[in-house]
């Protein structure tokens, strides 16, 4: 199974294959004839402990009378995140390459994988609104990045990548936004974690770059260009959303990047570009472009919708081949903005429309009910929760009304995978009004923005982390984020966790409008 973003270091795999060859020399019979690497949906472990680690981007944190942004990172331990070692990221961090700008938005994406393969993973930072040097008003968006220690994440080798990086094709022009999402993987199968970079501005209808991982981190020795497919028409905004998987069961990975739209479809109804790897990245794939225009998908383009305006990719049929799953802000019987998630499948052709799957809140056995604005699908991670061999969907529902009067108080759909693919047989909603979870729903909490998963307790289920930017932790919308615990049920309510940045010990400040948890690593 292959996922988006994995980017396990091969010191894992190395242990999965010694603990496999003992089984079978004390003679037992293994039920996995080849132990398969860390369960995805372990999350980012930038210290080497084994414990999943928790990275948050707050894009709109606050720095005086301007909006630098920030990311937190927690880590995990036998009890799941603590405070113990935490860190918050800037860029005034000493040591950080790069001018602070009035509004960089340092924190508008992030991602993680393990870059020079030394077993600790790395951390790459959007700041997707990062000006030109010497030029506070032009912005054209870097990536900072990270490097994973025995103590963490360090500043002594970061990073500052933009179409100006020496090497690095294009050049940097305002409003590029170079950064406006990441993803990591290893595109070339050389067991060094790449990073992708979506720059949707550019040109007006943006671009991808590959940039190849090596002993030293990241280079940009050989570092790839994507535009749109061709025949894509007037695409605008490619790479304002990337996932990757094998969705063609070759053993390489794809890419799948989200765009405002293609072909000469409705402004803004959105599609989805995926270019299928190569044994030398992605440069020279076969690219198709999908959208609810392409035959046999279920809707029509329209206007806003905005198909793909998040994207996850992974196997939820166990067949071996992975699927695509694309929010689209679907507008529906006089609802706005209700929310979809499309599911095409994976195959020895790639993605196929046959037997797509539309996911709703009004879909027969799924919980909750739909409503205007819901935007069901803004937000999805895929992982196995469970660890029954199949891959499992969060869908973030970050618009749903909780109770009678909590407007855009959120929540979070579970949809578990079978045979069959994703049912909604045993389907949860995860909101602030259950019990069981931290906290009180209030008005514009959007629990649910964003959504990850992270083992970060180490028991071998991933946990769900849910964003909640709109909570107000000691000042109006801080924002907020939960670690729900995994388990061979899938997510469990037992041990929910809430943190925010006016609890002690979490570094930073809980300041208006900073929106702490709009953003979550995703691996």
């Amino acid at each position: 199974m292959i996922i988006g973003n994995r980017g396990f270091p091969r010191s894992y795999r190395r242990l999965a294959v010694v603990a496999a060859a003992l089984v079978v020399a004390a003679g037992a019979s293994p039920t996995i004839a080849v132990a398969e690497d860390p369960p995805v949906g372990r999350g980012p472990d930038f210290n080497g402990d084994g414990f999943g680690d928790l990275a948050v981007g707050a894009p709109l944190d606050c720095g005086g009378f301007n909006i630098p942004g920030a990311v937190s990172v927690l880590y995990g331990s036998t009890r799941g995140t603590t405070v113990a070692g935490d860190q918050l990221w800037t860029q005034d961090v000493p040591g950080m390459p790069g001018e602070v700008g009035l509004d960089d938005s340092f924190g508008w994406s992030v991602a993680s994988g393990d870059f020079d393969d030394d077993g600790f993973d790395d951390l790459a930072i959007g700041v997707r609104n990062d000006i030109l040097p010497g030029q506070m008003f032009v912005t054209v968006g870097s990536v900072a990045v990270l490097y994973g220690s025995t103590v963490g994440l360090a500043v002594h080798r970061t990073q500052l990548w933009s179409q100006d990086s020496a090497g690095v094709q294009e050049q940097s022009e305002g409003g590029d936004l170079f950064g406006d999402a990441v993803a990591v993987a290893d595109f070339d199968s050389d067991g060094f974690d790449d990073l992708v970079v979506g720059a949707s501005g550019e040109d007006s209808t943006g671009v991808v770059h590959l940039l190849f991982g090596a002993g030293g981190g990241l280079s940009a020795a050989g570092n790839q260009l994507l535009g749109p497919p061709p025949g894509s028409g007037e695409f605008q905004q490619l790479g304002a959303s990337l996932a990757v998987g094998d969705l063609d069961g070759d053993g390489l990975l794809d890419l799948a990047a989200g765009g405002a739209n293609g072909a000469g479809e409705p402004n803004w109804s959105g599609a989805v570009a995926v270019t299928y790897g190569t044994t030398t990245g992605l440069v020279g794939g076969r690219q198709e472009l999908w959208s609810q225009a392409s035959p046999g998908v279920p809707g029509h383009p329209e206007e806003f919708e905005q198909f793909g305006a998040d994207l996850a990719v992974d196997d939820f049929d166990g067949d071996g081949f992975d699927e695509l799953a694309a929010g689209v802000l679907e507008s529906e019987h006089g609802l706005q903005d209700k929310g979809w998630v499309h599911v095409l499948r994976g195959s020895a052709d790639g993605v196929v429309a046959a037997g797509a799957q539309v996911w709703r809140q009004d879909a027969k056995g799924v919980r909750g009910q739909p409503g205007a604005g819901h935007a069901f699908g803004a937000a999805l991670a895929a992982a196995d929760l469970d660890r029954d061999g199949v891959a499992d969907l969060a869908v973030g529902v970050p618009g749903a009304a909780v109770g009678t009067r909590d407007i855009a108080a959120g929540a979070v759909t579970i949809l578990y995978g079978s045979a069959v693919g994703l049912t909604a047989d045993r389907d949860q909603l995860w909101s602030q009004q259950r019990r069981d979870i931290e906290g009180e729903p209030s008005v514009g909490d959007r629990f649910g923005a964003a959504v990850g998963t992270a083992d970060t307790d180490g028991d071998g289920f991933p946990d769900l982390l849910v964003g909640v930017p709109g909570k107000s932790a000691a000042a109006t919308r801080a924002g907020a984020v939960h670690v729900l615990s995994g388990g061979g049920s899938g997510v469990l309510p037992a041990d929910d966790q809430e943190w925010n940045q006016a609890l002690e010990g979490v570094d930073g400040l809980a300041e208006p409008e900073d929106q702490w948890g709009r953003v979550l690593a995703s691996h």
